[in-house]
This record gives C-alpha cells, structure tokens and sequence, in this order.
C-alpha cells in the first residue's frame, strides 16, 4: 500500500462528493411526492364520501360549506391513522429510492447515523420541550392578534375512546414526524446544504416544512404556518449541528407527543379546557 492510500482512509460516512449534489433532483422527487399525495386526498374523498352516503350523512354545514366535524367523524381514529401513515411513507420512501435504490448511496449521507445514540436522544428530549414552548409563546401572540388556528379539529378524538385515542397518539407523535424529519430534515436539508449552502438550505427547507401542514387547517392559517416554519429551522439546526436525525426526531415527537396528550386530555375531560 502507498503513502497516499494509508493517508486517505475508506471510512464508511465519508461523504461522496462525485455523487452529490442533489439540489434540483429533490425538485423532481417534490413534484412525484405532491402528485401522490393529491392521489392520496382523491382516493380518501372518495372514500369519506361514499361511507356519507351509506351512512345517509350529508358532509355540509347549514352554510353550504364541507363540515369539519363531520369528515372527522365519519373517518375516525382508524381511517386517520391509516391517512398519516399512507403519508409519512411517502414521504419517507420517496427520498429512499432515490437515495439508496437509484443512487447506491449509504443512509448515513441523509443522517442514518448516531454514534451516541442515548447522548443523541437526550439532546432531542430537551430541543422538544424548547420547540413546545415556542409553539405555546407564538401561539399566545397570535391569539392576542385575534388569530388563531383549528388544526386539533382534524383529529377524530372522541371521550372514551382509548384505542382511538392511542391510535392518533401513535400517529401525531411518531408516524407522522418519522416521514416529516426524513424528508425535510434528512432529504431537502442535507442536498441544499451540500449544493446551495447553509442559507438556502435552512430557509427553503423550512419553507417546504411549513408549506406542507397548510391544509392542516382551515381558519387562522398563518398562525399555523409562522411556528412551523421556525420549528423547522430549529430541526435544520439540530440536524447541521449533530449530523443524525435522531435528534430532531425525537425533538418533533416530544412536541407533539405533549400536544396530542393536551388534546386527548381536553377531548376526555372538556372541563380541563374550558378556558
């Protein structure tokens, strides 16, 4: 073996730079993502629409307009767990194929990696309070604007309802944020971050985040869109800083763990949250 090859180690998450970037590519795989999902919201208006009719429900309001109350209650906790689930695969396997399948690229180049996992871990517990109370004070300011949004109307919790409960739990605070971190934090971010720098990277890798939960709501959308938008810088962050996403994972879990919790609380007992 020469000099040079003993100076230049295989290490097995170094980088391939011949490889990367992936900045315009992720423009092609967004647009195969967004068509999916419209497939996605197509096939269950079907669906929702077809089970009015069998159950002889209308799905408007006195006012004309689609009732939120009642696509929630006609898809319930089963069908909206398997419509988040339906989503963080796409948006997970997505990114995959094109990372592993068609590019023979490691995992770790989008943050498969934790080289202290339990260090790593802790770290994402703490960011996920952090995120908690950011949400709670932007929250508060857009409420003293007379703004605010009605994403918890979207989930089908219902008093007494443990395994519904349980379900949606799973599905807010661990299936959605697994598909959400890989494809904005370990996909976007990471391509921009090696094509367009650190800028572009944070800022369009937020944007897209935010962008994506804006049919989470039908009232009060900017009050929904200003604290995902940070929340989503603050997981680049994360993300550039540890290089795994683990942490920010467990970060955006913690979050909506705690927020989900809230709201099953306040779905059980209506008295907790009167105020």
């Amino acid at each position: 073996m020469s000099d040079n090859q003993a100076a230049m180690p295989d290490h097995p998450l170094a980088p391939k730079p011949s490889l990367w970037p992936l900045a315009w590519t992720i423009w092609v795989d967004l647009l195969i993502i967004a068509s999916l999902v419209v497939i996605l919201n197509l096939v269950v208006s079907i669906v929702i629409g077809t089970l009015a009719v069998q159950q002889g429900l209308t799905l408007y309001d006195s006012n004309g307009a689609v009732s939120v109350d009642r696509l929630t209650f006609i898809l319930g906790p089963i069908g909206f767990t398997v419509i988040i689930t339906a989503q963080s695969l796409i948006f997970s396997l997505v990114p995959l194929a094109r990372v592993v399948g068609l590019r023979q690229e490691s995992l770790a180049q989008i943050g498969f990696r934790a080289a202290r996992p339990l260090h790593l871990a802790a770290q994402g517990i703490g960011l996920g309070l952090v995120l908690l109370a950011l949400n709670l004070i932007i929250a508060n300011i857009f409420s003293q604007l007379g703004i605010s949004q009605n994403q918890s109307d979207n989930f089908p919790l219902r008093s007494g309802d443990l395994i519904g409960q349980i379900l949606i739990a799973i599905a807010v605070s661990v299936i959605g944020p697994l598909g959400e971190e890989i494809l904005f934090r370990g996909y976007i971010f990471n391509a921009l971050l090696q094509s367009w720098g650190r800028l572009a990277a944070y800022l369009i890798s937020a944007l897209l985040f935010s962008l994506a939960h804006s049919l989470a709501a039908t009232q009060g959308i900017s009050a929904l869109l200003a604290p995902t938008f940070i929340i989503g810088l603050v997981l680049a962050w994360n993300m550039h800083r540890t290089g795994s996403l683990l942490p920010s994972f467990i970060a955006h879990a913690t979050n909506n763990s705690i927020a989900v919790s809230l709201l099953i609380g306040c779905a059980s007992n209506s008295a907790l949250c009167a105020s």
